[in-house]
Protein backbone atom coordinates (compact mmCIF):
# COMPACT_ATOMS: atom_id res chain seq x y z
CA UNK A 1 0.00 0.00 0.00
CA UNK A 2 1.47 3.27 -0.80
CA UNK A 3 1.69 6.14 1.36
CA UNK A 4 -1.95 8.30 -0.29
CA UNK A 5 -3.51 5.33 0.25
CA UNK A 6 -2.77 4.64 3.85
CA UNK A 7 -2.90 8.23 4.29
CA UNK A 8 -6.64 8.59 2.90
CA UNK A 9 -7.59 5.19 5.28
CA UNK A 10 -6.18 7.17 8.26
CA UNK A 11 -8.17 10.24 7.41
CA UNK A 12 -11.30 7.96 7.05
CA UNK A 13 -11.12 6.50 10.21
CA UNK A 14 -10.01 9.51 12.14
CA UNK A 15 -13.21 11.58 11.05
CA UNK A 16 -15.29 7.91 11.84
CA UNK A 17 -13.64 7.93 15.48
CA UNK A 18 -14.48 11.63 15.84
CA UNK A 19 -17.75 11.22 14.51
CA UNK A 20 -18.70 8.55 16.88
CA UNK A 21 -17.33 9.94 19.78
CA UNK A 22 -18.95 13.65 19.23
CA UNK A 23 -21.76 11.84 19.19
CA UNK A 24 -21.63 9.44 22.01
CA UNK A 25 -20.66 12.54 24.49
CA UNK A 26 -23.44 14.50 23.04
CA UNK A 27 -25.98 11.87 24.11
CA UNK A 28 -24.16 11.26 27.62
CA UNK A 29 -23.90 14.77 28.63
CA UNK A 30 -27.65 15.64 27.58
CA UNK A 31 -28.93 12.66 30.16
CA UNK A 32 -26.37 13.78 32.51
CA UNK A 33 -27.97 17.11 32.50
CA UNK A 34 -31.14 16.69 32.09
CA UNK A 35 -32.17 19.75 30.70
CA UNK A 36 -35.34 18.25 29.14
CA UNK A 37 -38.21 15.83 29.81
CA UNK A 38 -37.54 12.17 29.86
CA UNK A 39 -39.09 11.82 26.64
CA UNK A 40 -37.32 14.54 24.70
CA UNK A 41 -34.15 13.11 26.00
CA UNK A 42 -34.96 9.45 24.27
CA UNK A 43 -36.29 10.74 21.26
CA UNK A 44 -33.16 12.51 20.57
CA UNK A 45 -30.88 9.77 22.06
CA UNK A 46 -32.86 7.25 19.24
CA UNK A 47 -31.80 10.12 16.59
CA UNK A 48 -28.32 10.10 17.71
CA UNK A 49 -28.14 6.23 17.89
CA UNK A 50 -29.38 6.01 14.32
CA UNK A 51 -26.66 8.23 13.39
CA UNK A 52 -24.12 6.62 15.19
CA UNK A 53 -25.25 3.42 13.07
CA UNK A 54 -24.61 5.33 9.77
CA UNK A 55 -21.09 6.56 11.16
CA UNK A 56 -20.26 2.89 12.01
CA UNK A 57 -21.72 1.35 8.57
CA UNK A 58 -19.69 4.15 6.49
CA UNK A 59 -16.60 4.87 8.13
CA UNK A 60 -15.83 1.32 9.59
CA UNK A 61 -17.76 -0.60 8.12
CA UNK A 62 -17.10 0.51 4.69
CA UNK A 63 -20.74 -0.63 3.63
CA UNK A 64 -22.19 1.44 0.54
CA UNK A 65 -25.29 1.20 -1.30
CA UNK A 66 -23.94 0.31 -4.62
CA UNK A 67 -24.02 -2.77 -6.89
CA UNK A 68 -20.68 -3.76 -6.90
CA UNK A 69 -20.59 -5.78 -3.00
CA UNK A 70 -24.10 -5.50 -2.55
CA UNK A 71 -23.98 -8.26 -0.96
CA UNK A 72 -22.32 -7.31 2.08
CA UNK A 73 -25.30 -4.51 2.12
CA UNK A 74 -27.22 -7.26 2.26
CA UNK A 75 -25.93 -9.35 4.23
CA UNK A 76 -25.92 -6.56 6.96
CA UNK A 77 -29.74 -5.34 6.20
CA UNK A 78 -30.54 -9.04 7.06
CA UNK A 79 -28.87 -9.12 10.28
CA UNK A 80 -30.57 -6.11 11.23
CA UNK A 81 -34.43 -7.54 9.76
CA UNK A 82 -33.50 -10.73 11.99
CA UNK A 83 -32.17 -8.86 15.25
CA UNK A 84 -35.87 -6.97 14.88
CA UNK A 85 -38.05 -9.57 14.78
CA UNK A 86 -35.79 -10.92 17.52
CA UNK A 87 -36.86 -8.04 19.39
CA UNK A 88 -39.92 -7.27 18.42
CA UNK A 89 -41.49 -10.53 18.72
CA UNK A 90 -39.94 -10.79 22.41
CA UNK A 91 -41.51 -7.82 22.99
CA UNK A 92 -44.62 -9.20 21.63
CA UNK A 93 -44.61 -12.30 24.30
CA UNK A 94 -43.58 -10.47 27.19
CA UNK A 95 -46.79 -8.07 26.41
CA UNK A 96 -49.25 -10.67 25.39
CA UNK A 97 -47.96 -12.74 28.79
CA UNK A 98 -48.79 -9.45 31.19
CA UNK A 99 -52.02 -9.07 29.85
CA UNK A 100 -53.16 -12.87 29.66
CA UNK A 101 -52.02 -13.05 33.34
CA UNK A 102 -54.31 -10.15 34.44
CA UNK A 103 -52.12 -9.66 37.84
CA UNK A 104 -50.86 -6.61 39.08
CA UNK A 105 -47.19 -6.79 40.66
CA UNK A 106 -47.93 -7.47 43.74
CA UNK A 107 -50.61 -10.57 43.04
CA UNK A 108 -47.98 -12.54 40.64
CA UNK A 109 -45.18 -11.91 43.80
CA UNK A 110 -47.68 -13.44 46.24
CA UNK A 111 -48.80 -16.16 43.15
CA UNK A 112 -45.15 -16.83 43.11
CA UNK A 113 -44.65 -17.38 46.90
CA UNK A 114 -47.47 -19.57 47.04
CA UNK A 115 -45.70 -21.80 44.53
CA UNK A 116 -42.47 -21.59 46.15
CA UNK A 117 -44.19 -23.32 49.13
CA UNK A 118 -45.48 -26.07 46.90
CA UNK A 119 -41.81 -27.14 45.65
CA UNK A 120 -41.34 -29.47 43.33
Amino acid sequence: MDRKAFLKKQRVYTVGYFLAAILTLFVYSMVMAQFWTATTIAAVALVAAIAQLAVQTKFFLHLKFRVRGAWKLYSYLFTWLMLAIVVVGSLWVMMNLNYNMHMSPHQMLERIEKENKKGF
